[in-house]
Order: C-alpha cells, then sequence, then structure tokens
C-alpha cells in the first residue's frame, strides 16, 4: 500500500510568482533609482560648468570694458601739455584764474566749477584778463586722443576781467583745453598759458 501524499495546496503557484514579482520590481526601482541619481548628478554638473564659465566672460569682459574706458586713451595731464609745448610766465601772468565749470555768471565768472561733464553739456573754459593787454587769447581743445581744435581767439583790447570759451562733445571721453596769450590773431606766436582736464560721461 502508498503511503499518504496529501494534495497539493490551491494558489500556491500565484503566491511564488507574486512573491518573484514583487523581487524583480524592487530591483528594478532600485536600477531606475541609480541611474536617475546618477543621470542627474551629471547634469547638475555640466549646469553648473556652463555657469561658471559663463560668469568668467562675463565679468571678465565687464573689467576689459572699464579698463578700455579708463585707460584709451590715457587721461590729459595738466602738467604735460597735449602739444608739448612749455608754459609761458608771460602768458601765465596775463590769462590767469584758468578754470572749468558747467555754469556761468553773467559777469562771466564760473558758477559751477567742475572737470566732469554729461555729453553734449557745454564746457565752459573761464578765464581772468590782466588790464591794458594788447594781443589775443585762444583755446584749444583735445578729445580722446586727438590731434586738437582750436576756437576763434577773442581780442583783449579794450577788455578786462572775466571771459571764456565753450564747447561740448556727442560722445564720452577725457579731453583737455589749452589756454593761450597770442599777439596775432591766428595764434601763430601763441604762447601756452594754461592746461586744464576734464572728462565728458
Amino acid at each position: 500500500m502508498r503511503p499518504y501524499t496529501p494534495p497539493p495546496k490551491k494558489g500556491g503557484g500565484f503566491v511564488a510568482g507574486l512573491g518573484v514579482g514583487i523581487l524583480l520590481l524592487v530591483v528594478c526601482l532600485c536600477c531606475g533609482g541609480v541611474w536617475w541619481a546618477q543621470s542627474n548628478h551629471e547634469r547638475d554638473k555640466n549646469t553648473e560648468s556652463t555657469a561658471d564659465t559663463g560668469d568668467y566672460y562675463a565679468t571678465a569682459t565687464a573689467i576689459q570694458a572699464t579698463s578700455d574706458t579708463r585707460l584709451t586713451p590715457t587721461p590729459y595731464s595738466e602738467t604735460s601739455p597735449p602739444s608739448n609745448q612749455r608754459f609761458s610766465n608771460r602768458a601765465q601772468g596775463i590769462v590767469t584764474n584758468a578754470q572749468l565749470a558747467s555754469k556761468m555768471y553773467d559777469d562771466k565768472q564760473p558758477e559751477l566749477v567742475t572737470k566732469t561733464f554729461n555729453v553734449s553739456q557745454y564746457i565752459y573754459a573761464s578765464f581772468k584778463l590782466s588790464p591794458d593787454q594788447s594781443g589775443y587769447i585762444a583755446a584749444k581743445w583735445y578729445i580722446n586722443g586727438g590731434s586738437g581744435e582750436w576756437s576763434n581767439s577773442i581780442s583783449a583790447q579794450g577788455r578786462v576781467g572775466y571771459g571764456y570759451f565753450s564747447a561740448s562733445y556727442s560722445g564720452p571721453g577725457q579731453g583737455a583745453v589749452e589756454y593761450y596769450w597770442c599777439p596775432s590773431s591766428d595764434c601763430s606766436d601763441g604762447e601756452l598759458a594754461w592746461v586744464r582736464t576734464f572728462e565728458v560721461r
């Protein structure tokens, strides 16, 4: 007689299959999570690298632009005339009180003395003339390393006290104005009295 063998339980295969399925799902989720984390890390790393590179070039460009503005052209000096002429003691005794201003009083004295001007704003190069002179006063204007431009000369005959020249510029830059005392009207024999520097913003 055969020994008794109990019949197999119903549903055992389903439970085993369910267990295997859950195990596979967990493994897939773990693998997917690792892949997702690595992918995001690489993406963040690339984004950070691009942002750093962008910031570096933006900063470098800004510094370069500032440097160019300050150094090109080299700002003028009131002790080294743009014309390379020597100062004349006689001219400095005749043309005195050389100042730059953005506004003048009615008697031609400077009201707002400054060396900084806005684009298209008038720059007044004021001076005081010693009495009893026979000759001319002239001014030569320089901007951004240019060769200079003469203003119309002013006759000193019968004049005494304050006067001024004026100019304006349509763009920014570094500038200077030279004051001359001239025996002749074309100022071919001009003697340099002063240099005053300015900036147009």
